[in-house]
C-alpha cells in the first residue's frame, strides 16, 4: 500500500461481529490497514460510501464512486427476447446475509394454488444445501435448482420470468435488481439500503411476509409492464470515468 494503491471496496459485510471465518478476518485486516495507507478509495455504491462515513472509514483519503457497471449483461440482454414464461426467479446464494431459509419460508408460505414455480438462480455448486433448506416440501416439484451456468444463460433466464426476486439482509450493491431493469422485468425485494438504491417503478419492497404476499400478489395478476432504460449506474460510471481521466 504506502500511498499508492487505489482501493475498491464492494461491501463491509465481513466487518460485521459474526463473521469470524478466515477469509473474513483477512478481508477485515486488509480493509482497516487500506482505510490509512490507501491513495484512493473506489466505492460501487452510495451505500457503501454511507456506511464507511458512518463508521469513520477513508476518511482521509480521496473517495470516488464508480458504480457496478452491466456492460456485458446488457450486450447480451439487448438481442435476447423478453418473454414471461409463467416463474418467479429467486437471485440468492448460500451466503447468511442471503437469508435464503426465510426466503423459502415465504415462498412455502403462498397458498398452493396461488404459487407459480421458482427458479433459483446464484447457488453454483450448493444445490443440496438448498435441497436440505427445501427440506421436502416441495411436493408438487415446482421448485428447479440452478447450478452454475454461462452469463447468456443467466440472461436468457431473466429475459423468460414472469418476476424476478431478491431476498436478502445486506448487500453493497443491488445487483439482481440493474438486471432485471435491463430485462424489462418488475422485481420484488427487500427493503435494504442497497436496493432502496435503486428504487424505480419496477421495484416493489417488502419488509415482512405480509408484504411480501401483497405485492407477489398483484405482480402475478397483472404485472405492470417495464419498458427499457439507460442505467443511471452507466451514466454515472461514464461521468466519473472522465474526470479521473480528464
Amino acid at each position: 500500500l504506502l500511498g499508492k494503491a487505489i482501493v475498491i471496496i464492494h461491501d463491509f459485510i465481513s466487518l460485521k461481529k459474526n463473521k469470524r471465518n478466515l477469509a473474513a478476518i483477512y478481508v477485515k485486516v486488509c480493509i482497516y490497514f487500506s482505510s490509512f495507507l490507501a491513495k484512493k478509495v473506489i466505492f460501487i455504491s452510495q451505500s457503501t460510501q454511507r456506511v464507511s462515513k458512518r463508521i469513520s472509514l477513508f476518511k482521509c483519503i480521496e473517495s470516488i464512486l464508480l458504480p457496478n457497471p452491466f456492460f456485458s449483461f446488457e450486450k447480451i440482454a439487448n438481442v435476447t427476447e423478453i418473454k414471461d414464461l409463467g416463474y418467479l426467479l429467486l437471485v440468492s446464494g448460500l451466503g447468511d446475509n442471503k437469508d435464503l431459509g426465510t426466503a423459502l419460508d415465504y415462498y412455502f408460505s403462498i397458498p398452493r394454488e396461488e404459487r407459480i414455480p421458482l427458479k433459483i438462480l446464484g447457488c453454483g455448486n450448493g444445490i443440496s444445501k438448498v435441497n436440505d433448506l427445501i427440506d421436502g416440501r416441495d411436493t408438487d416439484k415446482e421448485i428447479e435448482i440452478i447450478g452454475f451456468v454461462s452469463l447468456e444463460e443467466v440472461v436468457k433466464l431473466y429475459c423468460n420470468s414472469k418476476i424476478v426476486w431478491a431476498h436478502s439482509l445486506a448487500e453493497g450493491y443491488g445487483r439482481t435488481l440493474a438486471e432485471a431493469k435491463l430485462t424489462c422485468k418488475n422485481v420484488i425485494c427487500t427493503r435494504i439500503s442497497a436496493f432502496r438504491e435503486q428504487k424505480d417503478s419496477n421495484i416493489f419492497f417488502y419488509t415482512y411476509y405480509s408484504e411480501y404476499y401483497e405485492v407477489y400478489s398483484y405482480l402475478v395478476d397483472n404485472s405492470p409492464s417495464v419498458e427499457r432504460k439507460a442505467l443511471h449506474e452507466h451514466i454515472l460510471f461514464e461521468n466519473e470515468l472522465r474526470k479521473i481521466y480528464e
